[in-house]
């Protein structure tokens, strides 16, 4: 390719400059110039958003300037509602939380691709206390959380169509298919010292949460007794935009010098991919059971048990994958030996299997003896109660 744009012969493994080469016979670039002839068209158009060094620090330019603002706006509201009826004291709150960032430097070091980044937060609680009795009570809550974020959205450098930057484009060819056209502008570029472009990795997540609880108290003569249950369901969707239109990185690695690859259109390597959804999900429930036992006036006993069950994660495409040595897959009967995935003997779309034998039992001893008539009077000395507790 060089030995076409230069007009003279270039060879495999040529030294692109070596110290005192002038001619075209002992370096690729004689005088250490390289010829407009050999500069690649991307980079011809690309180069007008590189602006001069303004600054020298430690013998090397480099490029800084302040006048791009980094803006957050965050706006967040509540309201409440409460309320008794004859079905109990009923309660229902609602929270959101509005961000919006416009950052000029969050995914590239100079000026002119700056990014949105936004999201919001929503929070639902509805409750419902009922009191039974007088000496029972029940709490019923419905809870939903959603946050849902964007980001890197590209602002600064979309426009531009890769074809009008000197790419080739388009399907049945050896250039570049945009996969994003809503993203399409400068490429995303970085070199050793720099990087500009936009930005090539954008991410959108959504996450739900879904709960309900409910809690049981009772009043027994000496015992007071609660129980109850909490059960959520849990969704992370992320749709990454892996690189849709293209981002490259020169590191110096033809000719020795980044920005000399760049010129040429040498890069290191060249990313592109599509948007792989993930849907992650989860469930978790638990029970739960206690008793405060006021055995005498200055002895009370707690024990209770608890039972967790949490599922590893699964994604609901069954878009997963996991080793098990000697194992044919049968959902991908092409695969490697020992490549599995979800559907397969043996492998479960959580990949890691659930425990159904989680308990967490738990005691606790509380002694509160009078220091007036009781054993400790004449060690405590003084007057009133004193308090020892002990639990696991």
């Amino acid at each position: 390719v060089l030995s076409s744009e230069l007009g003279y012969p270039v060879t495999n493994g040529e030294s692109y400059y070596a110290p005192g080469c002038t001619t075209s016979s002992g370096c690729v670039f004689p005088n250490a110039i390289i010829s407009q002839a050999a500069i690649s068209a991307p980079a011809k158009a690309l180069v007008k958003y590189i602006p001069p060094p303004n600054t020298n620090e430690v013998g090397q330019p480099f490029y800084e300037t302040g006048a791009h603002n980094n803006v957050l706006r965050d706006d967040k509201g509540g309201a409440r509602i409460d309320g008794s009826s004859r079905a109990g004291m009923l309660s229902a709150y609602y929270f959101i939380d509005d961000y919006h960032q416009q950052c000029p430097y969050c995914f590239v070091s100079l000026p002119g691709f700056d990014v949105l980044n936004i999201g919001r937060a929503q929070m639902i609680n509805l409750s419902d206390i009922k009191t039974q009795s007088a000496t029972a009570v029940n709490e019923l809550r419905l809870h939903y959380m959603r946050f849902a974020t964007f980001t890197g959205e590209p602002v600064g450098g979309v426009g531009p169509s890769l074809s009008s930057l000197g790419f080739v484009t388009g399907a049945n060819t050896l250039g570049i298919v945009p996969i994003a056209p809503q993203f399409e502008g400068v490429p995303n570029i970085s070199l050793n010292s720099f990087s500009f472009g936009v930005n090539a990795y954008p991410l959108a997540q959504y996450n739900n949460t879904y709960q309900l609880l409910d809690n049981y108290s009772k009043v027994i003569g000496t015992h007071s007794i609660r129980f109850g249950g909490n059960i959520h369901y849990d969704q992370i969707t992320q749709v990454a935009y892996g690189a849709n239109n293209g981002s490259y990185a020169f590191d110096g690695s033809e000719t020795g010098l980044d920005f000399a690859d760049f010129l040429i259109g040498a890069p290191v390597y060249y990313e592109q991919g599509q948007q792989a959804p993930l849907h992650s999900r989860s469930r978790y429930f638990g029970l739960y059971a206690q008793d405060s036992w006021r055995v005498t006036p200055s002895l009370t006993l707690n024990y209770g048990l608890r039972w967790d069950v949490s599922t590893s994660w699964w994604e609901e495409k069954n878009q997963l994958e996991t080793i098990i040595p000697g194992e044919q897959s049968r959902v991908f009967p092409g695969a490697p030996t020992g490549w599995v995935f979800p559907g397969d003997p043996n492998v479960p779309s959580t990949l890691a299997p659930t425990h159904y034998n989680d308990f967490a039992p738990r005691v606790g001893l509380t002694f509160s003896p009078s220091r007036d008539t009781g054993p400790l009077h004449w060690l405590l000395g003084g007057s009133g109660q004193s308090s020892i507790r002990a639990g696991y």
